[in-house]
This record gives structure tokens, sequence and C-alpha cells, in this order.
């Protein structure tokens, strides 16, 4: 991976948080005196889940990388740490430089922009960069213009579809999207349904969730 800037739109339950912990414990660990900088559309998002894998991944190492680690923070270093903020600290995530820096947004979708426009002021060194992952739940929106031709972003998709456990039909990796789930969403909101596209499909839908007035329209 050495894109600057990777977007991923994803279905519910294919295993991003947990990506997202391992690729923050990985860049911390293999780029001395880096910075990681985590969030969420909520506290309990960055602290009870994306937190929650990072905690649960460095315990479960068998060669710990050493250093502190606490409830939303790894420091192995007075300048060499990851950290989660709040999407109420914006000034916070500000000045956060270095030779490596990776900022992570989970659920990238309800990060409100001015948090998207203190990230991309950190997006300045060539050691720089900026991982958002989500649910495409509207098609519009900073997370939407990633998928926009020429944004600058490498983008992904990755379907409920393509899940181990819904290709096998049973439980090949635990706690992943099933084919169960899968087949039940299909039958209750169709598959032309804008929640379908979203939470299984990984796309953005036609018709925006929270609007009267659609884009389109």
């Amino acid at each position: 991976w050495t894109s600057e800037r990777l977007a991923v739109k994803a279905g519910h339950g294919v295993g991003k948080s947990y990506c997202l912990s391992r690729l923050a414990i990985a860049f911390l660990v293999t780029h001395p005196n880096s910075k990681v900088l985590t969030t969420a559309p909520t506290w309990i998002q960055v602290e009870k889940i994306l937190w929650a894998e990072i905690r649960s991944a460095v315990n479960s190492m068998r060669v710990k990388p050493g250093g502190t680690l606490l409830t939303t923070e790894l420091r192995l270093g007075a300048d060499w740490f990851a950290l989660g903020l709040s999407t109420d600290e914006t000034e916070r995530l500000q000045g956060f430089h270095a030779p490596h820096v990776l900022v992570i947004f989970d659920e990238a979708s309800g990060i409100p922009d001015p948090l998207w426009e203190a990230a991309d002021s950190l997006m300045v060194g060539a050691g720089s960069h900026w991982v958002v992952v989500g649910n495409p739940l509207e098609p519009s929106g900073a997370f939407h213009r990633c998928f926009e031709p020429d944004s600058g972003w490498t983008t992904m998709t990755i379907s409920c579809e393509t899940s181990p456990n819904v290709i096998e039909g049973r439980e090949v990796i635990p706690g992943l999207v099933s084919k169960e789930w899968v087949e039940q969403k299909l039958q209750e909101w169709g598959e032309d349904s804008p929640l379908f596209a979203s939470r299984v499909k990984g796309e953005f839908p036609v018709q925006a969730l929270s609007r009267v007035i659609q884009p389109a329209w």
C-alpha cells in the first residue's frame, strides 16, 4: 500500500474496524517516531469499537510493541504514538506533524467537514497517509466526494457478498457478516433499496437515506 489517500466503502460486518486496528499498529511499529491519529463519529465508536480492537490486538501479540497502552492511546515514545480523538476535538487534530503520519477515519460518512479539513492540513509530507472507511450512507458529503472522478483518492469497495462467510455459506471467520443476514436483508429491503445498496453492497444509494429532496432531483 503506497497511496497517500485511501477511501474504502463497504457493507456491514465485513471487518472494517478489525482491519483498521491492525493497520494502525503495523504502521506505528514499522515507522519509528510516527503518529497515528484515529477518529469516528462518536466517542463510543472510538473507544468501544476501533480502540477495543487495537487493545485486543496488542494484548494478543506474541512480541509486544512495548510502550504504554491506555484506553485510547498506544505510546511507544515521547513523539511516537497512536491516539484516539473525538470529533469535537478538531483543534487537537491539527499540528501533529512527523516524518510519518497516518490518519484513520472509521465510519467516515458520519465525520463532520471541519475534521476532514483538519486532517487535510496534516497531509503535507511524503510520509503522510490518510485512510477513510465506512458504510456509504449518503450520496453527498466529504466521504462521497472521495469516490468522485479525479478526487485524488485511491478507492476500494467491499460488498458483504464477497465475505468468506457469505461465499461459503458457513462461518469461516467468526463475527463476519453471514449469508443468512444478507438473504434476510434482501427479502426485507429488496435489491433496489437504498439500504441494501449501502449496508450490503457497499455502494452509495441513488437516493439519500436522510433527505426528502434527493440530490438526483
